[in-house]
């Protein structure tokens, strides 16, 4: 029952951590997705801010490929790091990703993510707080359906954030509060947005593309998901945007009046400067 309860709690944030699939990929394969993001790292120390960026985009691609310990590793190296940035919703990570494990992680997360909030009173408010009593009740086994008929936190808060990081393309920063596990489950939209943003924020690796399964079934089908699903197969091989899809796209969005044409910004910042 309190698998059942946390998994329902976790898909306002997270997605459903406790129902992902491995994918067939070696840890050999996942090593050098690893190996890439830190690669800059030998040039020199980056600042805290992006050390933590990088550290949660690790966690992601491991956590995509269902390398759940992997994951944990570096959102607790993460969680670490002395920096200015609300770390709340890394320690709801922890407790997601630790809920049906066998020792006291769950119980010691929730207890973590306490005391950040007593020692950072500002990243917290009431809807917060009732949130962590809710997850408290369940670790103990004394919970009931009122304990959860408050709002989930994340959702609209989470969202502005993102927005933001998109506005002034902090592409790192925006992909770091996707759920990789949700994309997978949400849709083309969403698929085609995540491995935009994973493309924008890590150029020179090729991941693997979520959108690429629906692609080989309607890869024909006129939409702007298609177009840019089509686009990324492509930068992937030639590290280049055509301008001629540049320009397909435009006419696109401007003939539909799609308010999803900030993706057609994002994809003009994937090809650079003309």
């Amino acid at each position: 029952m309190k698998t059942v309860l946390i998994q329902i709690v976790g898909l306002y944030f997270l997605g459903l951590f406790s129902a992902y699939s491995s994918e067939n990929l070696s840890a050999e394969e996942i090593q050098k997705i690893e190996t890439a993001w830190l690669a800059e790292f030998k040039a020199g120390k980056p600042s805290i801010e992006r050390e933590y960026l990088v550290y949660l985009n690790i966690a992601q691609d491991f956590l995509l490929h269902g390398f759940r310990d992997q994951s944990i590793k570096y959102l607790e190296k993460a969680i670490q790091l002395e920096t200015k940035e609300n770390k709340t919703q890394v320690y709801i990570d922890l407790i997601m990703l630790s809920e049906n494990k066998a020792d006291d992680s769950f119980k010691n997360n929730l207890e973590a993510l306490k005391k950040y909030w007593q020692v950072n009173p500002n990243f917290t408010n009431s809807d917060l707080t009732e949130y962590l009593n809710s997850l408290m009740k369940i670790e103990k086994g004394n919970f009931t359906a009122k304990d959860f008929s408050h709002r989930f936190y994340g959702v609209t808060a989470r969202e502005k954030v993102f927005h933001d990081s998109l506005k002034s393309k902090n592409y790192e920063k925006a992909l770091s509060l996707m759920n990789p596990m949700h994309v997978k489950d949400a849709g083309i939209i969403a698929q085609v947005q995540y491995d935009l943003l994973r493309t924008l924020a890590k150029k020179d690796i090729n991941h693997q593309l979520l959108c690429s399964e629906t692609f080989e079934k309607y890869g024909k089908i006129y939409s702007y998901s298609m177009m840019i699903c089509s686009i990324l197969q492509d930068y992937q091989k030639t590290k280049k945007v055509d301008s001629k899809n540049i320009q397909e796209l435009e006419s696109y969005f401007k003939a539909q009046a799609n308010k999803e044409s900030a993706l057609l910004e994002m994809v003009k910042d994937l090809r650079g400067k003309p």
